[in-house]
């Protein structure tokens, strides 16, 4: 490809999107939820291939100037790059028979119910004991809505194709965020 400005995109979206799936890849290893509350390191990687991308465009390709419309457009073409990369190797890795990664991603959500619930239950007896009426009231709703919740993730059947879509998006939406970001840096330049 004779294009630095996309050649520098694309090999950078390539670059993120796989970093971002080894790191998941990592968090399962280690016995991890690939999909819980660690994963959003994963963000920082990202960001570090985002800023690099713009960084040796500028700097290696492009004399040292960067306009915004450059930068966007990097930005934009790293970010689907990414995204679409990241979320095949979810959706292929999740399909490897023996992996278990939906089943372990869903018993985290099941726990992580049951302790909500157990959570606003103690909660409750807090709010009875100092005869907090309107606590109680407030605390009851809430358990009812959490209690609902977790009856529709126990009774949803998780696949491949959704996780891997619920998970790109949110890589989707962390790119637009640099991308807009990055926008707004390089508009007065």
């Amino acid at each position: 490809m004779k294009n630095p400005f996309v050649k520098t995109a694309l090999i950078g979206g390539l670059a993120a999107g796989v970093f971002c799936f080894l790191y998941l890849l990592l968090l399962y290893v280690i016995g991890s939820n690939p999909f819980g509350r660690y994963k959003y390191i994963y963000l920082g990687l990202y960001a570090i291939f985002f800023g690099g991308a713009l960084w040796y465009f500028r700097f290696k390709q492009n004399g040292g100037r960067l306009s915004m419309g450059r930068a966007i457009g990097i930005g934009l073409i790293l970010n689907s790059t990414a995204t679409l990369l990241y979320g095949l190797l979810l959706f292929i890795w999740m399909l490897i028979p023996g992996t278990e990664v939906i089943s372990r991603h869903k018993n985290a959500l099941v726990e992580l119910g049951k302790s909500n619930v157990t959570f606003i239950e103690e909660q409750m007896k807090v709010s009875k004991e100092l005869n907090d009426e309107e606590a109680y009231q407030n605390l009851q709703e809430q358990k009812k809505e959490v209690q609902e919740v977790f009856e529709d993730i126990k009774n949803t059947e998780l696949t491949a194709g959704g996780l891997a879509v619920d998970q790109g998006i949110g890589l989707l939406f962390t790119g637009m965020f640099l991308t807009f970001l990055t926008a707004i840096l390089f508009k007065g330049k």
